[in-house]
C-alpha cells in the first residue's frame, strides 16, 4: 500500500501501489506542463467515507511513498484513459485499470515482474482508493 503526501501539512492519501503508480505517472505528467487539475476518487474507511475532489496545481507539495519495488510494467490504456480524463473539464477520475490494457513499458515503468492485482474490466467505474484494481 502506497500513499501520496499533497499540500501543507501533508494529507496523506493511501493507494495500492499500482494505481499510485500510474497516477503518479498523470500526475507528474500534467504537473511538468504547469497544468492544474482535479483528480476525483471514492473514499474507504481508511481514508473516511464518500469522494474526495482534489485541485493539484504544480507549486503545491506532492510526494510519492511506494511499499513495493515492482508495480510490474504500466498500463498503456488506462494511462490514456487518466490522461484524457485530466485534460478534459471534468479531472481525472480515478477508475479501475481495464483488462484490455497493453500492459508494455511505458516510459518511467517497471518493464519487469507480473502485474499485481486483476482487472475487472469496468475502466469507466469510479474505483476505490484501496482496490487493487
Amino acid at each position: 500500500m502506497g500513499s501520496m503526501m499533497y499540500g501543507h501539512p501533508d494529507t496523506l492519501i493511501e493507494f495500492d501501489d499500482r494505481v499510485l503508480r500510474h497516477l503518479q505517472h498523470v500526475i507528474l505528467t500534467k504537473l511538468r506542463r504547469g497544468e492544474s487539475f482535479t483528480v476525483h476518487y471514492s473514499n474507504t474507511s481508511r481514508n473516511g467515507s464518500g469522494h474526495t475532489v482534489l485541485w493539484l496545481h504544480p507549486s503545491i507539495g506532492l510526494r510519492f511513498h511506494f511499499e513495493a519495488g515492482d508495480v510490474g510494467p504500466l498500463n498503456r490504456t488506462w494511462i490514456a484513459a487518466l490522461m484524457e480524463g485530466a485534460n478534459g473539464p471534468g479531472g481525472l477520475v480515478l477508475t479501475a485499470e481495464p483488462a484490455d490494457g497493453s500492459a508494455h513499458g511505458l516510459a518511467g515503468g517497471w518493464a519487469d515482474g507480473a502485474a499485481h492485482g486483476s482487472a475487472d474490466g469496468s475502466a469507466r467505474q469510479p474505483m476505490h482508493d484501496d482496490d487493487e484494481g
